[in-house]
């Protein structure tokens, strides 16, 4: 009974985060890529320019600490008067009924509040389990692909009670979702140096250079100015459907915990966008670059993914780290094609260039290079072997993994903390993290009834010597 109840409340924990990104996303999308008003791409700048202001606000403001629960209900209410109120005038500039200026104004405060809907549900995602919060990113992309694709044939009627309508669900969800657990959110202060260890950087990097090709991607294949040529991408749902199609076999069929080990997964989507586009140009111009877009797309459920599940292993302040990545993840705005534009409007690099067919092939060789050398390198070998290591104690080893049920990678910790290793030295010799070793260490004492480090050498010992 109480398994089942744990089930039941893991699904609603996931449906409830998945369901709440999703109206915050679609809100977005009604306003800014929706055939509902023609927002010009100067419009767009704007809100993302007002964004991104105060996320960088909130993350210096919040750096060492946690809004109380009045001061954070006091601000999802702001914030989703203010996007009504936007949306609102949106629509009806759109109409004709106000002055387009008044649209200008209304993107900078859309853009503005919605920083604080898209850190909410990122702190929301940082504090759930990676497997629920993996699962719930990939759940509300694949639901946003098939949502909008909705949208796109729906009287525009239809889409202005979605426009309205969209913010006060966000609100409401966000609040169910935080309740009694905001005093539960780690608050020290954020430190790059102090927080992240190697292998973390590792991934973070892989991450950074993803989110570099984006942005180059973003450049050879601007979306269009016609909102009926790229208010939806058809390959949207496919490619989220395959992502959580992975998480789901990982997490619920093989009953994994960790996600750092698919990171692969998110460079080849990207990499197969690349030489599609590099590919079938020639065929279907229109099709690639979609296509391409799609893939780069994907990026974004890698970037939440990596920082939910890192804030919540090392108990991180989340609203730093997940406003971090907001920033880092700079081609969900126009930023990188206006700046080319501005810096060379004389360059041909658009999508018909020869020279970014070139570029988007040489990017995939190179992405996928550097995932096979990444993936090598963290991959662990079956038992460390040195000079430290003797024939008695591979064996007492072998014995242990036998007798009392212990995994290869337990072995494999056993085997560093006999000689000698800390926790933090046994994470970077084996490309794991400090949590992960930790837990590794609690599932070890618990198989063989010891309560020390001392007693776990003492036991190898015994077996080594006889």
């Amino acid at each position: 009974m109480v398994k089942g109840r744990g089930s039941a409340s893991s699904v609603s924990a996931v449906m409830l985060l998945a369901f709440g990104i999703l109206s915050f996303r679609v809100a977005a999308w009604v306003i800014y890529r929706s055939e509902l008003a023609y927002i010009t791409n100067d419009g767009y700048v704007i809100a993302r320019i007002f964004q991104m202001l105060v996320v960088v606000l909130l993350m210096v403001s919040m750096r060492s600490r946690i809004p109380s629960k009045r001061v954070f209900i006091g601000g999802m209410v702001l914030a989703t008067v203010a996007t009504v109120v936007a949306s609102a005038v949106v629509i009806f500039g759109s109409n004709g009924v106000l002055p387009p200026s008044w649209g200008m104004a209304a993107c900078g405060l859309h853009g503005a509040a919605s920083a604080f809907f898209f850190l909410g549900w990122g702190v929301c995602a940082c504090i759930e389990p990676p497997s629920r919060s993996a699962l719930s990113i990939s759940l509300a992309f694949v639901l946003y692909g098939l949502v909008t694709l909705f949208l796109s044939f729906v009287p525009l009627g239809f889409v202005e009670g979605v426009a309205l309508l969209s913010p006060l669900l966000c609100c409401a969800l966000i609040v169910i979702a935080l309740k009694g657990r905001l005093e539960k959110i780690p608050c020290g202060r954020a430190s790059l140096r102090r927080d992240l260890d190697t292998p973390s950087r590792m991934l973070l990097g892989v991450m950074l250079a993803c989110c570099v090709i984006c942005a180059v991607v973003d450049v050879m294949v601007p979306e269009s100015s016609d909102p009926s040529l790229y208010s939806f991408n058809a390959f949207w749902p496919v490619l989220y459907a395959v992502i959580f199609g992975v998480f789901f076999v990982w997490f619920v069929l093989m009953k994994k915990k960790d996600p750092d080990a698919l990171w692969p997964m998110f460079t080849f989507v990207l990499s197969v966008g690349l030489f599609g586009f590099s590919s079938f140009f020639f065929i279907d111009t229109f099709v690639a670059g979609q296509f391409m877009r799609a893939s780069a797309d994907c990026i974004i459920v890698f970037s939440w993914v990596v920082v939910a599940c890192m804030v919540y292993r090392k108990k991180l302040q989340p609203i730093f780290y997940f406003g971090l990545s907001i920033i880092v993840y700079s081609n969900t705005a126009p930023f990188p094609k206006a700046a080319f534009d501005a810096l060379f409007p004389q360059v041909d690099f658009g999508a018909g260039s020869l020279v970014a067919i070139a570029l988007a092939f040489v990017m995939a060789v190179a992405l996928v290079g550097c995932t096979v050398f990444l993936s090598a390198a963290k991959k662990p070998s079956a038992l460390p072997k040195s000079p430290q290591s003797s024939k008695a104690e591979c064996s007492s080893l072998e014995w242990m993994k036998e007798s009392y049920g212990l995994t290869l990678r337990e072995i494999e910790v056993v085997d560093l903390l006999t000689r000698g290793y800390t926790m933090p030295q046994t994470g970077e010799r084996l490309f794991i993290s400090h949590d992960t070793v930790r837990s590794h260490v609690k599932s070890i004492y618990k198989k063989l009834g010891v309560h020390s480090k001392g007693e776990l050498i003492d036991i190898v010992a015994q077996r080594g010597a006889r």
